[in-house]
């Protein structure tokens, strides 16, 4: 949790101090969740997404904060991450849920 906490404040730091063209994101806008479940993650291809209760739509950030794909996805359906390059990446969800995903 606390890896999680530091990897978040300095992504926070890094849009405030060298990202003029994305959007600002604060620390409400990530609250990072244990209940939906990611698998597998890492992943080459396809991140499925399981314990969502109804169908959520979602935004994938890269690491500095900037939009790159947009969609929505049922329990147990996944989400296509074959054209992202290796790297973290934030899935967030409608409701304000956010994951972090890792592309290998």
């Amino acid at each position: 949790m606390k890896k999680n906490y530091i990897l978040l404040t300095f992504i926070l730091f890094l849009l405030s101090w060298n990202n003029s063209t994305a959007q600002a994101i604060s620390t409400n806008d990530f609250k990072l969740n244990k209940t939906i479940k990611l698998f597998p993650n890492p992943s080459t291809d396809f991140i499925r997404v399981s314990e969502l209760s109804a169908k959520e739509n979602y935004k994938i950030y890269t690491i500095l904060g900037s939009e790159i794909i947009r969609g929505s996805v049922s329990n147990n359906e996944t989400i296509d991450i074959r054209n992202l390059n290796s790297g973290v990446y934030f899935l967030k969800f409608d409701n304000g849920t956010t994951k972090k995903i890792v592309k290998k």
